[in-house]
């Protein structure tokens, strides 16, 4: 049961971060996994450990699929707030054609001379909520609208790449994770390592997908809430 006209738009949100936290969730697991791949052995000619990295495992196909679920439902919670205002303004109980637009300046005009004959994105909205949606418009100044509007390009999504990926041992240190590999030191002595990994993914323009996402997250959370008021319950 919704309790306020936008809470369809929250729910949108809400799997979002899901699909955003399952999204870490494999990363962190694959980056372990890739740690896990680093043996240390005994090199009796030079007398000190010899690291050896097993072939990076390929990079789990899920993260493109999780990627997109994250995108569209942050789409869709944008799209959901147009309907909802077309409800509302419009007292139709399921206007047809809706949608919040991200576009250039042009074709928002476009989209402006449309709504007088009843047609396009706008046709049940008032001049106030047109004009609310177009200040959320990149060429408003709202860089995360435009960078969610590349990405919800299928193309972005599913060229995920791995960009700055690699696995090091290094000499632990005090307050680090360490092993201790025994007897692959000098004279057979035990050493305390410290793995590490360093995976990050990146759209296929190369843009950071966490960083990315975290951002648009936040803000479609707060269009929200900008338009929470329109609606009296």
């Amino acid at each position: 049961m919704l309790d306020h006209p936008l809470d369809g738009a929250r729910k949108r949100v809400e799997r979002a971060d899901k699909h955003f936290r399952d999204f870490m969730n494999l990363v962190d697991t694959y980056a372990a996994s890739e740690a896990n791949n680093i043996r240390v052995e005994y090199d009796e000619i030079r007398d000190q450990p010899n690291f050896i990295l097993a072939p990076k495992t390929p990079r789990p196909d899920e993260l493109a699929l999780i990627v997109s679920d994250c995108i569209h439902n942050l789409r869709a919670a944008l799209d959901y707030i147009v309907y909802e205002l077309a409800k509302l303004d419009s007292g139709l109980p399921d206007p047809n054609g809706t949608q919040f637009p991200i576009t250039v300046e042009d074709k928002f005009v476009e989209h402006r001379k449309a709504r007088l004959k009843g047609k396009g994105p706008f046709a049940h909205l008032t001049d106030a909520h047109v004009d609310a949606i177009e200040a959320y418009q990149p060429y408003k100044g709202f860089n995360w609208t435009e960078t969610l509007r590349d990405i919800s390009n299928p193309d972005k999504h599913r060229e995920l790449i791995r960009h700055k990926s690699g696995r090091r041992l290094h000499l632990g240190a005090p307050g680090r994770t360490r092993e201790t590999f025994k007897g692959v030191g000098p004279g057979r002595s035990d050493v305390e390592l410290e793995r590490r990994v360093a995976f990050r993914v990146f759209f296929s323009d190369g843009r950071p997908v966490i960083e990315t996402l975290e951002v648009i997250k936040r803000e479609v959370a707060l269009v929200i809430d900008s338009f929470s008021p329109e609606f009296k319950v």
